[in-house]
């Protein structure tokens, strides 16, 4: 019988193991080496916010500051990290065919990438309408459910929001509704570039949980307030390879 469920309190799990390949051509023959291995592990669990629903009303400043009528809101915080296995092998020694990545120089989290996109019905928000495209959003931004408290989609003035799209869609069967993607990055410091900068807190996942499948992982993070809906969290840890013996 197949498995049914998830283990404790996570409601789902999406699991996706990959390989990289070394290709290598003889005549019209073609053989493949893996190079690397690399593991995702995605988890949502939708109850976690049980007691809270919707989207703050666009006349309640302290859950909407924004002053329009929302549909959904997401915010995605992605660690941007380079590839602990950069380099091929030892310095100075040739790699056999099918050798994978042997010699490691870490994990390197440089910054984090936050993007918040905003859905809505009628005009987009001032300073995020389309003449705005390529400019900085710098007002403080506060959306918080309709019921409920949760903090995580607020940020101060200031905060360097570029304006990167700005879609607007009209139907005369429908409203008018628009959609606005913002981006800001935020970056890491040289004495903190080998260690996580979204690892604590991690809801869905521990870092003994993580070090346990690799040494160098991840995170990305996604918050999902909708009008009709409770809120959903969703964490995603990318592994990289940890083993360092050829295949």
């Amino acid at each position: 019988m197949p498995e049914f469920g998830c283990s404790g309190n996570i409601e789902e799990e999406h699991i996706t193991d990959n390989a990289d390949r070394l290709e290598l051509q003889d005549g019209f023959d073609k053989t493949f080496y893996s190079l690397k291995f690399g593991k995702t592990l995605t988890r949502r669990s939708p109850s976690s916010w049980a007691q809270y629903y919707g989207i703050g009303k666009s006349d309640d400043t302290d859950r909407n500051s924004l002053g329009v009528n929302l549909s959904s809101v997401t915010l995605t915080a992605r660690e941007l990290a380079t590839d602990p296995h950069e380099i091929a092998t030892e310095p100075g020694v040739s790699p056999d065919p099918g050798d994978k990545l042997v010699y490691t120089d870490g994990l390197i989290v440089k910054g984090v990438e936050y993007t918040l996109e905003i859905s809505g019905y009628g005009t987009p928000p001032t300073g995020m309408r389309s003449s705005n495209k390529g400019d900085l959003y710098q007002s403080a931004i506060t959306i918080k459910p309709a019921i409920g408290d949760i903090t995580e989609i607020c940020f101060p003035e200031n905060s360097n929001w570029y304006v990167e799209n700005v879609d607007i869609k009209k139907d005369v069967k429908d409203w008018q509704t628009f959609t606005v993607r913002l981006v800001r990055y935020v970056g890491n410091t040289v004495a903190n570039a080998y260690n996580n900068m979204l690892a604590s807190p991690m809801v869905m996942f521990t870092e003994a949980e993580n070090d346990a499948i690799s040494s160098y992982w991840s995170v990305e993070r996604r918050i999902t307030f909708s009008e009709d809906a409770r809120p959903e969290l969703e964490e995603t840890i990318t592994y990289y390879d940890d083993d360092s013996s050829p295949t």
